[in-house]
C-alpha cells in the first residue's frame, strides 16, 4: 500500500510540474500538492466501501 502511494504522489508531482511548465500560471506548491494527496489516500481507505478488508493482513 505504500509503494502505491509513494508512486502516486511521484506522478502526480511529474504530471503538476508538466502542467507548470505548459501553462502560462504560477507553479503549483507541490508541499500543498501532496498534503492533499495524503489526506484523500486516507479518507479513502477510511470510507472503503470492503470495510475490514484493509485491517486484514494479506497472505
Amino acid at each position: 500500500m505504500l509503494t502505491l502511494a509513494v508512486l502516486g504522489a511521484i506522478e502526480s508531482l511529474l504530471c503538476a510540474r508538466v502542467a507548470d511548465q505548459t501553462s502560462g500560471l504560477p507553479p503549483h506548491d507541490p508541499n500543498q500538492q501532496l498534503m492533499a494527496l495524503g489526506v484523500g489516500l486516507v479518507l479513502a481507505w477510511g470510507l472503503s466501501l470492503r470495510r475490514g478488508a484493509a485491517d486484514k493482513p494479506s497472505a
